[in-house]
């Protein structure tokens, strides 16, 4: 009887893979999406909960108890908060991004890496200018199509920036042949990988990723995943109460057609501000662009309500401008000349005087409406004020006359190394007049003072110059071409004010940025201890001249200290 029930079972599932497998011949892509559906409705009839699905699904090959593995377990049952935590915070995108790892026949842990990544915080910032889920930085976002404008960053927007990432590690994957080796070049680059694969093949050494010499911080970077991973599968047997999650989709895409603020968007959707900025990280204006034909992503039960809505919507849209202050121009004159006030554009652009500067900019409301009704309801404009911490800008620079790689890196306040990644440029390959450059700029390094000519004056010293101009010797020897600290009355150099300290950039995943929101009752002191830094140095990150004088809702850069 029982070898009869079981014959049953062994037929009766071969029928059921049968039936599931069985499409229409009429193309190959019809089958494709036809298997596609029919595994996805298996997986969610089987696995209701999203937890559950990713641990039945295909997976990494690799040892739990491998030492590396091993010691990130322990700091991660240690911190026994961190995993709930990431887990939370993975909640609206998490579905989403496994789905995509399925149809393109991925392991599923690869939907975990943004935990290890951003903690899956779609706004966060590396110190090297890296940001979204996936921590992609500008030079690789132009290499997969990622816009980056004023109103609009790719990298934050949860399906361009997870496109652009798992294309990008299906490439290393075709390239290594080996997901671990995949995983390990999105962190430190294939060249570094493949250095390291053929200087142990000399050597007659295994190539795979545990016997490879990578930087520190890539011999982490994997044991963090496969850690989450292993914990994530056994939350049981390392006491970690994940929260639950349905195996269901949380959003949905909506068309919409010119520009619509997020605050309008909340309203007619019935949702809270906070959801609508949660789900679409990639506008970076709280609005779209003025002549966009975007789509939105809103909570998959509010989409009709707020197609519904909108579409009944009669009265007259905010509509918002941006200006690049030129020479000469006052807020008087930029108020007058878009028919609001001054303390409209003071409040939306977060300014504590009306002092503004040549390529500063600023975001316009072209509406009288919000004009007046911004001295009565500043909670309104508040939500559509700028990113806290605005991405990069484009700028294509011109080699001149005896520029070097190390010159042009100071002047602009980054790495030489970040520059020959965007340009693909050699370690050795010389710049030549005239070559066109593309730098990736923080809006400090764009507002700061540009170049000036200063002529040596009778009792000058470099080290004087230097301190007077907010700059260091060694840069002002770099810029100009100086063999020595010897200078002559009468000789021209060419100063960069160091208004604006030079970015320590870090390798990639060295220290992250974050920004906290100073509130009621905080201090730096107390700040500096919650995130296990110096009250001097949040001083200096921030520019701060007194440590006593912050204030509620004042934003603060932190560098965190990695402590795993």
């Amino acid at each position: 009887m029982l070898k009869y029930f079981f014959r049953l079972m062994v037929c009766g599932l071969f029928f059921f893979a049968f039936v599931a497998c069985s499409t229409t011949t009429a193309s190959s892509n019809n089958k494709t999406i036809s298997s596609n559906h029919q595994r996805s409705w298996l997986n969610k009839t089987l696995h209701p909960d999203l937890w559950q699905a990713i641990n039945h699904t295909e997976n990494l090959l690799y040892n739990p108890q491998q030492s590396d593995i091993a010691k990130q377990i322990t700091f991660y049952t240690k911190n026994s908060r961190t995993i709930p935590i990431l887990a939370n915070n993975a909640q609206p995108y998490l579905y989403y991004i496994y789905q995509q790892t399925q149809i393109r026949h991925m392991p599923a842990e690869l939907a975990l890496l943004p935990m290890v990544e951003s903690n899956y915080n779609p706004f966060l910032y590396s110190n090297q200018g890296a940001t979204g889920l996936w921590q992609i930085m500008p030079g690789t976002a132009s290499g997969f199509h990622l816009d980056i404008n004023w109103w609009y960053d790719g990298r934050r927007d949860i399906r361009a920036s997870t496109k652009a990432a798992l294309d990008y590690l299906s490439y290393l994957h075709d390239f290594f042949d080996d997901w671990l080796l995949a995983i390990a070049a999105y962190n430190c680059g294939e060249g570094t990988v493949n250095k390291a694969i053929h200087h142990n093949q000399q050597a007659h050494l295994p190539t795979d990723f545990w016997s490879l010499s990578l930087p520190y911080q890539t011999k982490i970077y994997v044991p963090k995943l496969l850690a989450l991973t292993t914990i994530i599968k056994n939350p049981a047997q390392y006491n970690t109460l994940l929260p639950s999650i349905p195996n269901t989709p949380y959003f949905t895409s909506v068309p919409v057609s010119g520009q619509i603020d997020f605050s309008l968007i909340a309203k007619l959707a019935d949702i809270s501000p906070k959801t609508v900025r949660a789900l679409n990280p990639g506008y970076r204006r709280f609005a779209t662009a003025p002549t966009s034909h975007d789509s939105l992503l809103l909570p998959i039960e509010k989409a009709p309500i707020f197609t519904d809505n909108l579409n009944r919507h009669t009265d007259k849209k905010v509509h918002w401008e941006h200006h690049r202050v030129q020479a000469g121009d006052t807020l008087s004159d930029i108020a007058k000349h878009y028919q609001t006030r001054v303390s409209v554009l003071e409040r939306v652009n977060n300014l504590h005087s009306s002092i503004i500067h040549p390529n500063q900019d600023l975001l316009v409301p072209l509406s009288k409406e919000i004009s007046i009704a911004a001295t009565q309801h500043t909670r309104q404009i508040d939500n559509i004020a700028e990113d806290h911490v605005p991405g990069p800008q484009k700028v294509t620079y011109t080699v001149q006359p005896h520029d070097t790689l190390e010159a042009i890196s100071q002047r602009y306040h980054v790495t030489q190394s970040a520059i020959s990644f965007w340009n693909h440029l050699s370690k050795t390959q010389p710049l030549h007049i005239n070559q066109t450059l593309v730098l990736w700029l923080s809006p400090r390094t764009l507002h700061s003072p540009s170049a000036v000519i200063y002529t040596v004056k009778s009792g000058d010293t470099l080290s004087t110059i230097a301190q007077r101009y907010h700059s260091t010797t060694a840069q002002l020897k770099t810029i100009n071409h100086l063999p020595n600290n010897l200078i002559r009355i009468g000789q021209k150099l060419t100063i960069t004010p160091g208004t604006v300290k030079r970015h320590n950039f870090q390798p990639k995943h060295s220290r992250e940025m974050i920004i906290h929101t100073v509130h009621q009752g905080e201090s730096i002191s107390t700040i500096a201890h919650h995130y296990h830094v110096s009250s001097h140095q949040i001083a200096r990150w921030n520019h701060l001249n007194n440590l006593s004088l912050i204030h509620i809702g004042q934003k603060l850069q932190i560098y965190p200290k990695d402590t795993a």
